[in-house]
């Protein structure tokens, strides 16, 4: 009961109180949102870290085919070569 008048006093002489409620709630639901913006920025960097590691590993292959080409290439020629 004690509580509940003294709430109603802070509440009707001083407007500090809902405006600092106002900012407490403010501030969290921007605090909420820059964590939001935080995880969507995290995933789109890692998204495109991804790509790009994708990337690199589809040229690490194709050098890797072309190496394999050639090495086989390689060894046709010494066959034919050691058959002459």
């Amino acid at each position: 009961m004690h509580v509940q008048a003294f709430v109603d006093v802070l509440t009707v002489y001083c407007s500090d109180t809902r405006d600092a409620m106002e900012l407490r709630i403010s501030e969290a639901a921007l605090r909420a949102r820059v964590a939001e913006l935080e995880s969507a920025l995290e995933g789109h960097e890692l998204r495109a870290r991804l790509a790009a590691l994708e990337e690199k590993e589809r040229q690490a292959r194709s050098r890797a085919d072309a190496l394999e080409a050639a090495r086989a290439n390689a060894i046709v020629l010494v066959r034919i070569i050691l058959y002459l």
